[in-house]
């Protein structure tokens, strides 16, 4: 009789056990499926129009041409001011307006704007300018590939976005994280690669002068810059992939047997 007891109480404990265990699973796999469908809810911070465009470095177009960019990104790293000047002719223009000599840029100075001006000009390649709708007579290319590229997207831009035009768009190249503030480590708004968004004129206007003159000058390339996106989401995009088309640029041609900077513009 007692062994018999003893089976049953251990029976009936087991089957409570087991009772619970499935209680229990049964809550976390409801909990699982709510959260999973509450996630599946969410809206897609990427969900809006993306304004493509298309960025293709045409320097090796050009071997001879590709070869000098190369040696040039690695000067340009260095700071080797001797090695632009090597490269700069009096017929180079610096701006526009009134003819300007390399002292302008003050390439002596490593932390002279010009260096990071040209260093980013130069990161995302360049357009030949010989196969444009009007091409040059002489080897030509410009840098970087937004400066020409641009207008091919223009063409097929939103009819909603073609307003943004030249002065109002930023075109990310490469792939960046939009943050909510101006920091590395900001919560996350969207993720663009390749395309076209407007710049925020209104917050930028909004900063202190030192601010715009440091953290969010085009010419730190450590710096970030405000932006809207099509889903009216505002935030702010690394310097390094943001790009003006009306920003910085540098234009090379071929003298003799040797490349030269024909012109370069700052864009700010």
């Amino acid at each position: 009789m007692k062994k018999q007891a003893l089976l049953l109480s251990g029976a009936i404990m087991l089957t409570v056990g087991v009772t619970s265990l499935a209680s229990e699973y049964s809550t976390q796999t409801s909990t699982q499926t709510s959260t999973l469908a509450q996630n599946s809810l969410s809206p897609n911070p990427n969900d809006f129009p993306h304004w493509r465009i298309v960025l293709t470095d045409q320097s090796s177009r050009s071997p001879d041409f590709a070869n000098f960019l190369q040696t040039l990104r690695q000067a340009v790293q260095k700071r080797d001011a001797n090695f632009i000047r090597g490269i700069v002719t009096k017929e180079t223009q610096f701006g526009f307006g009134a003819h300007r000599s390399i002292a302008y840029l003050n390439p002596d100075n490593p932390n002279s704007p010009f260096w990071s001006q040209l260093e980013k000009a130069i990161a995302p390649g360049c357009t030949d300018e010989s196969v444009l709708p009007q091409p040059s007579k002489e080897p030509l290319f410009s840098c970087p590939t937004v400066f020409r590229q641009f207008d091919q997207a223009m063409k097929t831009a939103p009819e909603n976005q073609k307003p943004l035009a030249y002065e109002n768009a930023v075109v990310i190249v490469g792939q960046t994280i939009v943050r909510l503030q101006p920091k590395p480590d900001a919560p996350s708004v969207a993720v663009l690669s390749d395309e076209v968004v407007q710049f925020d004129q209104a917050t930028f206007e909004a900063l202190p002068p030192q601010q715009q003159d440091q953290t969010f000058s085009p010419s730190n390339l450590n710096g970030w810059t405000p932006v809207i996106l099509p889903n009216d989401q505002r935030g702010y995009v690394s310097n390094q992939q943001a790009y003006r088309p009306l920003g910085y640029r540098a234009v090379f041609s071929k003298s003799g047997d040797r490349w030269i900077l024909q012109s370069f513009v700052s864009g700010d």
